[in-house]
């Protein structure tokens, strides 16, 4: 692996780790499931995970009444399947 490619799954494994919140063994985990059941690369999962968090937190949110007090992102980690991840996005 390439420093470049290393340097994207390593940010990719950090914004898991915080948005799940989970280990890193368990950010990574999840990173090479998506790899392996989708056949993708790691390192486009990576820079897939990294752009789209990027242009979600570029935008700006626009808070109605309905959206006050709403959970953007609800992410969990299953510990006891191998760090799978699972959860819902949920975006204005």
């Amino acid at each position: 692996m390439s420093l470049e490619s290393r340097a994207v799954v390593d940010q990719a494994r950090a914004m898991v780790m915080v948005l799940a919140p989970c280990s890193c063994e368990q950010a990574w985990g999840l990173l090479v499931d998506v790899s392996q059941h989708c056949n993708v690369k790691l390192r486009d999962v990576a820079e897939a995970w990294v752009a789209t968090a990027l242009s979600v937190i570029s935008q700006p949110r626009k808070t109605s009444s309905a959206a006050k007090g709403r959970s953007y992102l609800n992410f969990s980690v299953d510990a006891t399947s191998g760090g799978g991840l699972s959860g819902r996005t949920a975006l204005p």
